[in-house]
């Protein structure tokens, strides 16, 4: 049997175009995937009072996530990512100073939610 004139051509251009395509779709799966990991840490914070006991790093959370959700909306895909990936990582080190905090006022008995020098 004997292959079409032209047929192997349409065949790898149909293979390139679906490769490409599933590249080019990777960017917003990604994306997605990294603001809500960032959405979640955000929420885990929030449970440990990071808004009151390590309002820096949680209220740096929530600007990274701002931030990365704009310029998805540019489809800025990569840069969207990074900020998302800061937002989670900020939200994990307020949520962390929050317990600590918390567990020194526990043990030291202080009532004013700071940590004690």
């Amino acid at each position: 049997m004997r292959a079409r004139p032209g047929t192997s051509l349409g065949c790898a251009s149909l293979v390139v175009g679906l490769v490409f395509g599933s590249l080019v779709a990777c960017g917003p799966i990604h994306t997605t995937s990294a603001i809500g990991a960032a959405e979640a840490a955000i929420v885990q914070a929030e449970e440990a009072e990071a808004p009151r006991l390590a309002p820096y790093h949680y209220w740096l959370s929530r600007a990274y996530l701002r931030k990365a959700k704009q310029v998805e909306g540019y489809a800025r895909f990569e840069a969207s990512e990074r900020f998302a990936d800061e937002a989670r990582t900020e939200a994990e080190k307020a949520a962390l100073t929050a317990l600590e905090r918390s567990l020194k006022t526990k043990i030291g008995g202080s009532s004013d939610g700071q940590a004690s020098p």
